[in-house]
């Protein structure tokens, strides 16, 4: 199965969650700001450049919680921006959940999203294998607790 397009989350989550603000190439997120329980996902190349990873951001209360399914935690200028901009608690995932030769990315970071607004993020990461030789079984995974959610 390939990757995800902007289109299709963009189409996909307008109809699941109301405080979902849009996917946006990374170039493009500096304007915005999270309130309480919003969201969006961001494709880490600029909007001139074909797509290469999604990550994704919620704002809990009085945190903003970067969500990266590899693990990467790859911060380009505007990422900082936007980051510093919020002046919140800021948490992040520290273990990798999909394998890096999986284009899951989108679906990881759409479910993260419809997850985490009733639970934490060790909870999110705990539905998955960490192991490495495991990670690729995760694709299923998510596909599996997508099902459930949607």
């Amino acid at each position: 199965m390939a990757g995800l397009s902007n289109i299709f989350i963009n189409n996909l989550m307008s109809d699941k969650d109301l405080l979902f603000k849009g996917v946006y190439s990374v170039n493009e997120i500096t304007p915005i700001y999270l309130q309480p329980n919003e969201s969006i996902i961001v494709n880490l190349s600029n909007n001139y450049e074909p797509g290469s990873h999604f990550i994704a951001f919620y704002r809990k209360n009085n945190t903003l919680i970067y969500f990266d399914s590899l693990c990467f935690f790859l911060l380009d200028n505007n990422l900082k921006s936007f980051i510093l901009k919020h002046k919140l608690n800021f948490e992040y995932n520290k273990i990798a959940i999909q394998d890096v030769n999986s284009s899951f990315c989108g679906y990881y970071c759409i479910l993260f999203i419809l997850y985490i607004k009733d639970h934490k993020l060790s909870e999110y990461i705990n539905l998955f294998f960490i192991s490495k030789p495991l990670l690729p079984i995760n694709d299923f995974l998510v596909l599996k607790y997508m099902s459930i959610i949607m």
